[in-house]
């Protein structure tokens, strides 16, 4: 479990994403090294609004930067005192002017978001939101790859009114789900995860926040260990219990079973071996034996080439075909047959 309080204010995901990246180079490896991640807290991530439809460069709104006010400043030789003098005073007001266009954006972005919730378009608000951009959008961040957070069904968690039940926005902020959690999963070691529930607490009133809750099950693959025969669960030993959930015990309740079996079958004697006499074994084997050489030497054997005058055959075992085996007396059978 990784708690981050990560940089805050609009505008600064960059800053966002370099503190989360030092947090995952620190902790790489404890994180490395565990089954499933969390992470939670106040991430900060806030909603990119686009801007308005309308927006254009020279918007009346945005006539009065600096930047607009040089440009059309000094294009003619006999413009060039007014030019001048109009840049004085743009560069003296540039201050004012920017501050004045933030707050325009800032109550624009919160009357876009507030009719968004009241519509109850939470989903089509949450396309905008900047970790999610960072977890599955064109370009996501390289340091998160792997985790995953549920959409949120609740209304953003910043920033509200203190002392004030639900959900009462104060304007000095546009609203955003700053409160998250995050999971990352090792597929080779959990074998199930379920999200019960991902809400945030609205009864909450003591903060600008609202906090969140996330309730899963999670179970991992059950792993035995041949000294001590007791359940694994993946980086908790001593068959700790990670869930109450049905399936989970059922789960440890068949590896139990298992290793009493394994104990049991480990401690238990082998079965006794049945003792046969050797002159059972001898009258057995031996008419067999005597019959089949008889046989193999009363038949003639063939040759590829025929033999120059004068010269022996000589024996090809290749040639030779041997007789099948006569068959076996009935009482001894079942004794040969049991070790064959």
């Amino acid at each position: 479990f990784v708690a981050a309080h990560l940089p805050a204010h609009a505008g600064q995901r960059a800053a966002r994403n370099a503190a989360l990246a030092e947090i995952f180079r620190t902790l790489k490896p404890t994180i490395d090294g565990a089954d499933a991640t969390f992470l939670l807290g106040d991430l900060n991530y806030r909603l990119s609004l686009p801007p308005p439809p309308d927006w254009h460069p020279h918007h009346p709104a945005q006539q009065q930067h600096p930047h607009f006010a040089r440009g059309t400043a000094g294009r003619g030789g006999d413009h060039h005192r007014d030019g001048a003098a109009a840049s004085s005073a743009a560069a003296s007001n540039g201050g004012d002017a920017s501050a004045h266009s933030q707050r325009e954006k800032q109550k624009r972005d919160f009357e876009t978001v507030a009719r968004f919730v009241k519509a109850g378009r939470l989903d089509a608000l949450y396309a905008f939101d900047e970790l999610r951009d960072e977890l599955v959008g064109l370009y996501p961040f390289e340091p998160l790859r792997g985790y995953a957070t549920p959409a949120p069904a609740f209304e953003p968690t910043f920033k509200l009114k203190r002392k004030t039940l639900g959900y009462v926005y104060d304007e000095k902020r546009c609203p955003a789900w700053c409160d998250r959690v995050l999971f990352k999963l090792k597929n080779d070691t959990v074998k199930c995860f379920d999200v019960l529930a991902y809400d945030a607490c609205a009864d909450v009133t003591t903060s600008d926040h609202k906090p969140v809750s996330l309730k899963a099950r999670l179970v991992l693959h059950p792993r035995f260990d041949s000294t001590t025969k007791a359940v694994h669960r993946g980086g908790l030993r001593g068959g700790a219990m990670i869930t109450d959930s049905p399936r989970a015990q059922a789960v440890h309740r068949l590896a139990r079973e298992a290793a009493a079996s394994n104990d049991a079958r480990a401690s238990s004697p082998p079965p006794p071996r049945r003792e046969i006499h050797p002159q059972l074994i001898a009258s057995t084997i031996a008419p067999w034996h005597d019959s089949h050489h008889a046989a193999r030497a009363a038949t003639p054997i063939a040759s590829k080439k025929p033999p120059p005058d004068g010269a022996a055959a000589k024996p090809s075992h290749r040639s030779r075909s041997s007789p099948p085996a006569p068959p076996l007396e009935s009482p001894q059978t079942p004794l040969l047959h049991y070790y064959s």
